[in-house]
C-alpha cells in the first residue's frame, strides 16, 4: 500500500526542510515560539513502543554517554559512581546535579 508523501508548508516540497519551516514559524509568531514533545512517561503502550523501537529515546549519561540505569529516587550510570535525581518522575540530568554515589551500583543494580 503506498502512502502519502509528506509536504513541507514553507517551499511545498517533499525535502526536509525543517530549518526554513522554523524561520517561517518564528516569523509569523513575532520570535516568539514554544515547542515541546509529547510526554513519553503519559504516553500509551503503542505510542512508547513506537520511539523504543525508533531509538528516539535513550536515557544517558550526560558526561559519559553512557546507558543509566532508574530507580524511584534516581537514574545513575553504573561504573560511574555517580547519580542524578528524579524529581516528581523528572530526572535531572544535568552534571551541576549529579551526586557522588560510589556504591549504588552495587546496592540496587549491579
Amino acid at each position: 500500500m503506498a502512502t502519502a508523501e509528506t509536504k513541507c508548508p514553507s517551499c511545498s516540497s517533499s525535502t526536509k526542510c525543517s530549518g526554513r519551516l522554523l524561520s517561517e514559524l518564528l516569523w509569523v509568531s513575532r520570535q516568539r515560539l514554544i515547542l515541546f514533545e509529547p510526554s513519553y512517561e503519559l504516553s500509551a503502550d503503542e505510542q512508547r513502543e513506537h520511539v523504543e523501537h525508533r531509538g528516539y529515546m535513550r536515557l544517558v549519561d550526560p558526561v559519559s554517554n553512557m546507558k543509566l540505569l532508574r530507580d524511584d529516587s534516581c537514574d545513575f550510570p553504573v561504573s560511574r559512581g555517580v547519580a542524578y535525581p528524579v524529581i516528581r518522575g523528572i530526572p535531572v540530568l544535568r552534571k551541576s546535579a549529579q551526586a557522588l554515589a560510589t556504591a549504588l551500583g552495587t546496592v540496587i543494580g549491579g
